[in-house]
């Protein structure tokens, strides 16, 4: 139904240029409504949403649908919510358990995680568990707790050290507040088990981990949503690793960036283990940049690549492929 208002014009999305327009998501049970500040088109959705109700008998609570306004007057989103008996919202407000517009930075945002710990180390005995239960419960249960935040939030170092202090001192103590002496340092007890450690790992490292996954979606198919919004905004590239950008940087997007900084030991890790598929050559540093081989060129060949007058010269500006050899 709201396919067909759309494409008659009665009832239009959110526009992203001339390429395509937003209206809805759908996630589980639950529907998100995208559309312009307008009293016309909120009594439309509402129309929509009635006729559905007629067809299929499945009754709306109204009441329970809140209207959120994004970068719109409060005084404005409350009489258009008034007018079609609506409750509104106003930003930042949780959905589906994330907090929307809310800073990450802040540790007001993390305050849920940080009370989730403390009430699951609450109802647990542990003084009277031993190293090995107390292990077992921060891998399978409070390691997982801070995951659904963590793929879309990057935590800052002071919220991950007031988590890892938690952890901490639940493996020695047994409780969540109680500070006992450490007898190994954290940074080796978080190592794999093959390196000397009990296998814990960093909950940074599983934050930029989690991250990744964002670089990593710009490899779906063209029609896919989130790449299609991406690009609009953005217009990623990725010449020596670094997303040039275009237009305003959103603090999510640029959390993003953060992580693929050219100096981090991070980006060296991503340098390493990816391999570029050679196309005609417009964004592949011919050095830098993994095409051929399993290594990068300067690596291989360190003498040439300091004598190169063209470091950051690209594939396509160096030579050409001519029967399957390289000139």
């Amino acid at each position: 139904m709201f396919q067909r208002v759309a494409t008659n014009d009665i009832f239009k999305g959110i526009p992203f240029g001339d390429s395509f327009c937003l209206s809805r998501l759908q996630y589980t049970d639950d529907t998100l409504i995208l559309m312009l500040a307008n009293l016309h088109m909120v009594k439309t959705v509402k129309m929509i949403l009635l006729w559905f109700a007629i067809c299929s008998s499945l009754h709306i609570n109204f009441h329970r649908s809140s209207l959120i306004g994004i970068n719109v007057g409060e005084d404005t989103c409350a009489n258009i919510a008034y007018s079609v008996f609506y409750r509104f919202d106003s930003l930042p407000c949780s959905y589906f358990g994330m907090p929307l517009g809310s800073n990450p930075k802040r540790l007001s945002t993390w305050k849920p995680i940080i009370e989730n710990f403390i009430r699951k180390l609450s109802m647990w005995r542990g003084p009277m568990l031993s190293i090995t239960g107390r292990i077992c419960l921060i891998k399978s249960v409070l390691s997982s707790l801070p995951v659904y935040y963590m793929s879309s939030f990057l935590m800052s170092k002071g919220v991950c050290n007031i988590l890892t202090s938690i952890l901490r001192r639940f493996l020695w103590s047994g409780v969540a507040k109680q500070k006992k002496i450490c007898k190994v340092q954290w940074r080796i007890i978080v190592k794999a088990r093959k390196e000397g450690g009990l296998g814990l790992g960093s909950l940074m490292s599983k934050n930029i981990s989690m991250f990744f996954k964002w670089i990593w979606r710009l490899n779906l198919p063209d029609h896919a949503l989130w790449k299609q919004v991406t690009i609009h905004f953005y217009s990623p590239t990725f010449e020596n690793r670094i997303s040039k950008l275009h237009g305003h940087i959103s603090p999510f997007w640029k959390d993003v960036l953060s992580i693929l900084d050219p100096n981090s030991f991070i980006s060296l890790v991503l340098r390493e283990n990816i391999k570029f598929m050679i196309g005609d050559g417009s964004s592949i540093l011919f050095w830098s940049d993994v095409w051929i081989g399993s290594n990068a060129l300067r690596s291989i060949f360190p003498r040439l690549y300091q004598k190169s007058t063209i470091q950051n010269g690209l594939v396509n500006e160096m030579g050409q492929w001519v029967n399957d050899h390289w000139r």
